[in-house]
C-alpha cells in the first residue's frame, strides 16, 4: 500500500478493511472517516488506528501482529462487482423504457 494515500485520494465510498491472518473484517463510509479522522489522514495511520483494538496487537508474542489491510487497494477489481463479473461486463437488451 501507497504510505502516502490519504483518505482524500480514497477511490471508493466505502473503505474495507481484513485481516490475512484471522476472520475479523470491517467496513466504514468514506465520509465518516473523514469526519473523524480528517481528509488529509494517511491510509497507514487510519488502518493501525482501527486495527488497534485487536486482540493480537495486545499479546506479549512479538511474532504475532496483527496483519490488517485494504483489501480494495490489493485486489483493484470495484468491491461492488461480483467475482464472475469482473472480467467482462455486457449489456442485455429488452425492457422498456
Amino acid at each position: 500500500m501507497d504510505r502516502t494515500l490519504r483518505l482524500r485520494d480514497y477511490p471508493y465510498v466505502v473503505v474495507r478493511f481484513a485481516c490475512r491472518d484471522c476472520p475479523r473484517i470491517g467496513r466504514y463510509r468514506l465520509a465518516v472517516l473523514a469526519e473523524r479522522f480528517g481528509a488529509d489522514a494517511t491510509m497507514v495511520d487510519v488502518l493501525e488506528t482501527i486495527a488497534g483494538g485487536c486482540l493480537r496487537n495486545k499479546e506479549k508474542h512479538p511474532g504475532r501482529r496483527c496483519q490488517a489491510y485494504l483489501p480494495d487497494l490489493v485486489d483493484p477489481r470495484p468491491p461492488d462487482l461480483p467475482a464472475a463479473v469482473s472480467k467482462r461486463l455486457r449489456v442485455i437488451s429488452g425492457g422498456k423504457a
